[in-house]
């Protein structure tokens, strides 16, 4: 069988390894048998989990047809982690110079099988001869866990790293761990100690180590509080009562959790809020900081622990002159007062030191080093410079991220950036030796990552028959005897067989567009998905956490480079994004800049950061009228007596003076809103219920509601005077024109007959633009040959996304799995669904559109069915 070229070899393995050269197919025969040499224990019991993930029960048996080797050569691979992959046609040897390599081995297999492809005879492997080892024996990442209340999602975190070679976790579960000193103190998504050390060991089975993480000093929105050992910011150290009744207690039940580990990070940064009173009180802050170093480091070095903390209240802001170049976070200057305590803390405590802007030389990290302290570094989204800088020097390195799962997941800024810092610490002669190579290496580390987190964790089909569906309804299916006709599948995306040449596609209505005029009175924007943010000036200086909007006659924006700035044509149209170390933007002619402060808060910030370029951004002033920029499409609604009300947003938060449509799907059933307002319940086009002065309305399966704040009075008083039976419309405004809402969605809902009994069914959906998750796009109906209808709701980001674009999908959805067309340079997601009832006949599929679908467009590009 044919070799892989080796750049297609290449984009399989992440961190791009040192040495690949492309070698004959392997054809993998079910069940495969793992024999593994003495000591090699863990990695053989990992590669057996994962072989039985992707390729079903039953894939290992100590019998199989196809041999997987794990073995130690530490004579021929004699550098630590070093390790060799090997396909041949007996199978595939791994070889390393020591368990971790082996680890490290198993992972690299793993990204190799998810390449295969389905044949009649079993599995086709790309052939590879592969030998790596990292540049850093030291490579570690922290999750920032303590607002993960799903476990799921912390494992999903671990596997990435562990797929990037992580050799260390640093997991902190902040206060969500109830402990036995005093479970009350628990906040947040809640874990028990026993589930909180699931979580620890199951990262250890990845074959990394954990460096337990607390907070013990500042950062209580991350930490355990309780009075009086807590108060002003943080903890009341100058207390002996504060360690024996709530320091030391804490860090031994943490120690349990995390099990045997060499380090425990305790923060200790910015507390600045802590200092800075007790400075007020007169309290000599540089010492109280020593003598708590000194606590809590001996009662962690008397059980073999080494204490590592943060650096940045070790260094005061002079210290600049004194290095001649930028020092990075110092906050031990006045009013806290703290940085007299770095001659005085213990030797063998390590200081981490962070810095985050990519810089040629970091004198402060050389500075900590030269005061006798071991240092790690951390740097954050760019990480290449500060981690080459370390290495260096060997410098321990410890990756960032600054937001925990699952959100991180779904940020296009902060989701490559494990791939960015796994990169850097293992090879980072792979990546263009300049300053900020994070741009060049960008597609492949989403590549990677995508793979690791939204592919599908499988790679089995369950069916004897693949029927290729024709979402166009132009041709008939396509039925495949399966795996025995693999071949004739026109793709085939892991381990499903897929026709894209029937593709069905219902565009987005259009609307008009026109130049935002010199002058005009802009007071809020509408983003994709009809979501408002407040602007809070024109043409002025940004203050902290400000969104201001810039036009003409400014020609820049004369900003600083902290905050996010988006540039808009125009037409309404997304040009760029220039986030944190940009500022100072161009105006486009007749178009604006949007720019927002990354303050404390940094709300508005975040959301410019989740636009892409192409989508479309509206102006308005403070009555509602559009200004400029992409006209959005409005949604009314039409009560008796011609009277219509302007809904002010769909399925989200109902503001102050809003009134809101809910659709089915929409939280937990439920508008969620509070008392002070009217909710009208309608179903089948007539009013059932009018609430007032209650809130939190169930939502009809077959209807919505409308809910409007007291603030609206106008509104609120109009839903008020509507009576049960009453006839209630949406009308769709858009162009210029208004249409019956019911009658559009009709004009755009989707069938297709299958008629066969399936095990699974397979949709490929895709939408035309973008616009704020989890919107409703609409139900996907399932009707049976015996009368009964299945609805499944579906969300643009966890069931669609843009056509060709980058936009990451929201959450983790075990029903939804990311496929990448690399040809056709599209990205889309697949819908599985399971049925329920395999033995009763699929009659047909629908897609009945919700309103969002008016405005962004969906296709269906491909469906498959899987038959008994």
């Amino acid at each position: 069988m044919a070799e892989v070229s080796v750049p297609l070899l290449l984009s399989l393995f992440w961190p791009l390894p040192r040495q690949a050269q492309p070698a004959p197919a392997l054809l993998l025969h079910l069940p495969i048998q793992v024999e593994a040499a003495r000591g090699l224990d863990a990695p053989a019991t990992l590669l057996r989990r994962e072989l039985t993930r992707l390729f079903g029960a039953g894939a290992v048996a100590p019998d199989g047809k196809t041999r997987i080797r794990l073995t130690l050569a530490p004579q021929a691979l004699t550098r630590a982690e070093e390790y060799t992959l090997e396909t041949s046609r007996d199978g595939v040897l791994l070889r390393a110079h020591e368990a971790q390599g082996a680890f490290w081995a198993v992972h690299s297999l793993v990204q190799l099988l998810e390449a295969a492809t389905r044949v009649p005879e079993g599995y086709r492997v790309p052939g590879v001869r592969l030998r790596d080892w990292p540049e850093s024996p030291f490579r570690a990442f922290m999750i920032q866990g303590a607002w993960s209340p799903n476990a799921d999602d912390l494992k999903r975190n671990l596997d990435l790293l562990a797929r990037m070679k992580i050799r260390y976790f640093a997991l902190e579960f902040g206060p969500q761990v109830v402990l036995d000193l005093d479970p009350g103190i628990a906040r947040g998504g809640r874990f028990s100690k026993a589930q909180a050390k699931e979580i620890i060991d199951y990262g250890r089975s990845l074959g990394m180590q954990p460096i337990a993480y607390l907070n013990l000093l500042g950062h209580l929105e991350r930490a355990y509080e309780k009075p009086p050992y807590t108060d002003h910011g943080g903890l009341m150290i100058g207390s002996d009562e504060t360690y024996e009744r709530f320091v030391f207690p804490i860090l031994a039940e943490m120690l349990e959790v995390y099990g045997p580990v060499e380090y425990f990070h305790c923060g200790m940064d910015e507390a600045w809020e802590l200092f800075t009173w007790l400075s007020e009180q007169g309290q000599p802050s540089a010492d109280l900081l020593v003598r708590h170093i000194e606590k809590v480091n001996d009662f962690l070095k008397a059980r073999g622990v080494k204490l590592v903390i943060w650096h940045d209240m070790f260094l005061a802001p002079g210290l600049r002159e004194e290095l001649g170049g930028p020092v990075g976070p110092a906050n031990g200057g006045p009013p806290q007062n703290t940085a007299a305590a770095l001659a005085r803390i213990p030797k063998d405590v390590i200081l981490n030191y962070w810095f985050y802007e990519p810089l040629e030389a970091y004198p402060a990290l050389d500075y900590l080093k030269r005061q006798g302290f071991t240092v790690w570094a951390s740097p954050w989204q760019t990480p290449f410079s500060l981690v080459r800088y370390a290495q260096a020097r060997q410098v321990p390195t410890m990756g960032t991220l600054w937001t925990g799962p699952p959100g991180c997941f779904s940020s296009r800024t902060y989701g490559p950036v494990t791939a960015y810092y796994a990169q850097a610490a293992w090879h980072p002669g792979a990546a263009p030796a300049e300053r900020v190579p994070e741009p060049q290496v960008l597609p492949q580390a989403v590549r990677a990552t995508s793979a690791a987190l939204w592919g599908r964790q499988t790679r089995a089909f369950a069916g004897a028959q693949a029927l290729l569906l024709s979402p166009d309804g132009q041709q008939p299916p396509t039925t495949l005897a399966w795996p025995a006709e693999a071949n004739r599948a026109p793709e085939q995306h892991a381990g499903v067989p897929f026709d894209f040449g029937r593709a069905a596609h219902f565009p987005a209505l259009r609307g008009n567009e026109k130049a935002l005029a010199a002058g005009a009175p802009a007071a809020y924007v509408l983003l994709p998905g009809n979501q408002r943010l407040e602007l809070d000036g024109v043409n002025t200086n940004r203050g902290e956490d400000q969104l201001i909007l810039y036009a003409a006659p400014k020609e820049r924006t004369g900003t600083n480079i902290y905050g996010v700035e988006v540039a808009v044509s125009s037409t309404g149209t997304v040009l760029g994004i220039t986030e944190y170390g940009g500022g100072d933007h161009p105006v486009p002619a007749g178009g604006f800049v949007l720019s927002a402060h990354l303050g404390t808060r940094g709300d508005k910030a975040q959301r410019l950061q989740t636009l892409r370029p192409g989508e479309r951004v509206a102006v308005f002033d403070a009555a509602g009228n559009w200004l400029g920029g992409y006209e959005p499409g409005r949604l009314w609604a039409a009560l008796p007596g011609d009277r219509t009300l302007r809904l002010d947003g769909v399925d989200t938060a109902r503001a102050e003076g809003a009134l809101l449509l809910y659709q089915p799907g929409y939280g937990e059933g439920r508008t969620g809103t509070n008392a002070f307002g009217v909710e009208v319940v309608v179903q089948q086009g007539k009013v059932t219920a009018v609430r007032k002065g209650a809130g939190n309305t169930a939502i009809p399966a077959d209807g919505f509601v409308l809910s409007a704040h007291d603030g609206a009075a106008d509104k609120a008083t109009a839903l008020s005077e509507l009576k049960p039976g009453d006839a209630v419309r949406l009308l769709l405004e858009k162009g210029g024109r208004r249409e019956d809402l019911a009658a559009a969605l009709a004009g755009r809902r989707w069938s297709m007959p299958v008629n066969a009994a399936c095990t699974t069914l397979y949709l490929v959906l895709a939408t035309d633009g973008s616009t704020h998750p989890p919107a409703l796009l609409g139900d996907l109906v399932l009707r049976q040959a015996d009368g009964t209808t299945r609805r499944v709701p579906l969300r643009y980001g966890e069931h669609a996304l843009p056509l060709g674009s980058d936009v990451w999908p929201h959450t983790l959805q075990p029903s939804a799995w990311l496929v990448e067309r690399r040809e056709e340079q599209q990205r889309c997601l697949v819908v599985e669904w399971q049925n329920p009832t395999p033995e009763v006949p699929l009659a047909e599929l629908q897609i009945e559109p919700a309103p969002t679908a008016l405005e962004i467009g969906y296709r269906v590009l491909a469906a498959t069915a899987a038959v008994k």
